[in-house]
């Protein structure tokens, strides 16, 4: 989900990953590498539920990925 050789075994290793069809990962321009709403709607979800499931704070969520999408 968060991209980049670190951030992606990260992502991994904390669940935060999706399954997607081919239509919305990348077989049409609504897929998630050429829609960037979609993209930062996906991962504005996915660092929310990163906080609740860890019970963290945003800035821990930017220790660990470098990024807060939520603001």
């Amino acid at each position: 989900m968060f991209f980049g050789t670190a951030n992606r075994k990260k992502s991994d290793k904390d669940g935060c990953w999706i399954y997607l069809c081919g239509i919305h990962h990348n077989l049409s321009k609504a897929g998630i590498h050429f829609d960037k709403e979609f993209d930062l709607e996906v991962k504005r979800l996915t660092e929310q539920k990163w906080l609740e499931y860890y019970d963290e704070d945003i800035d821990s969520f930017i220790k660990r990925y470098g990024k807060n999408y939520l603001n």
